[in-house]
């Protein structure tokens, strides 16, 4: 609906990210487009969130020697074959910039980097990068359902902060895992 947006002449910007790229290259190959950095506020300092695909070990599994032996050989090992998938991911199927420095450096090696949008991605907005934050399904689903109420149910929002924070604050009191920030 991006390249609808763009092409239909309804929109001139629109915030997204580098998963359209891919969209753009298979779609709409020769509409001219161009991304940059979000602003920053007076004084504030550049920083992006990165991350969103993860692959896991369900500990809990039938099998989770073969699951976790898995996700190393998808995408944790330094064999050659688990660098290039990540590469073929990055560069080929998806559109992004490698988080790993070797499967980066071979992406930028094959020319996964070469178009103006993807350098961009590369040298200006991946550098300013931090991981996703993870939340345990409590905290995500206060974090949520405050959003959603205040968006769809015509909730206040200082009201929906108060309860969201008064859920997390509950939870984290007796919260032993790892650290949240």
């Amino acid at each position: 609906y991006v390249i609808g947006g763009f092409k239909g002449g309804n929109v001139g910007m629109w915030q997204q990210g580098i998963w359209n790229v891919s969209s753009f290259k298979a779609f709409a190959p020769d509409y001219p487009y161009g991304v940059f950095r979000l602003p920053t506020p007076p004084g504030g300092d550049y920083v992006t969130a990165l991350g969103g695909w993860s692959f896991c070990a369900n500990a809990q599994g039938r099998d989770p020697e073969a699951a976790a032996e898995f996700c190393v050989w998808a995408l944790g090992s330094m064999e050659d074959e688990s660098v290039d998938r990540m590469v073929d991911w990055c560069v080929g199927a998806k559109s992004d910039v490698a988080p790993r420095a070797t499967a980066l450096e071979r992406g930028a090696a094959k020319g996964g980097y070469d178009s103006e949008v993807m350098r961009k991605f590369k040298d200006e907005i991946f550098p300013g990068g931090r991981a996703e934050p993870r939340y345990p399904p409590v905290v995500y689903k206060a974090i949520s359902d405050a959003i959603q109420g205040t968006m769809l149910a015509g909730r206040g929002v200082k009201s929906e902060i108060e309860r969201a924070t008064r859920s997390i604050e509950a939870y984290t009191k007796s919260y032993k895992g790892a650290s949240l920030i």
